[in-house]
């Protein structure tokens, strides 16, 4: 008979069968860390929308800062980043954490809408997004920015 252990009991018993061999280990975590929420606005150079956006974006980040992770990303500069994700007008915005996308999509270039989907994103209340090019993009970006 295969008997199937955890790791925890595993590290367990060895403690108690070899003692003072495992007490510098570190305690053992149910769940990985969570990832900062990574917001990232897709633009153009030559958007005058975005250019106007872009004050908007980093005054919400500076005060924001250490609490969500903010990009600005220009779609034909990072065009590989980018990759099959169709941005079809500006600003368009994508929330990630943990690889996984929160939010997508184009939004009114106005503070208070940036400001209430981070809040939105901070108390966890936006529905993850299904299409696989998002999905791809949101954790291609995170893989960058690590």
């Amino acid at each position: 008979m295969v008997q199937r252990w955890h790791a925890a009991a595993v590290l367990e018993r060895m403690c108690r069968i070899m003692p003072g061999r495992f007490h510098s280990l570190p305690p053992m975590r149910s769940n990985p860390p969570e990832s900062p929420i990574l917001v990232a606005c897709l633009c153009a150079a030559w958007c005058d929308t975005c250019d106007d956006y872009r004050r908007v974006f980093e005054s919400e980040a500076a005060q924001r800062a250490g609490q969500v992770e903010f990009r600005w990303i220009d779609i034909e500069d990072e065009a590989a980043l980018v990759g099959d994700v169709e941005v079809e007008n500006f600003p368009t915005l994508v929330i990630a954490q943990n690889g996984r996308a929160q939010f997508y999509g184009t939004i009114t270039p106005h503070a208070r809408t940036l400001t209430r989907l981070v809040d939105a994103a901070l108390a966890n209340e936006l529905t993850p997004v299904e299409t696989d090019e998002v999905r791809d993009f949101a954790r291609r970006l995170v893989l960058s920015s690590s």
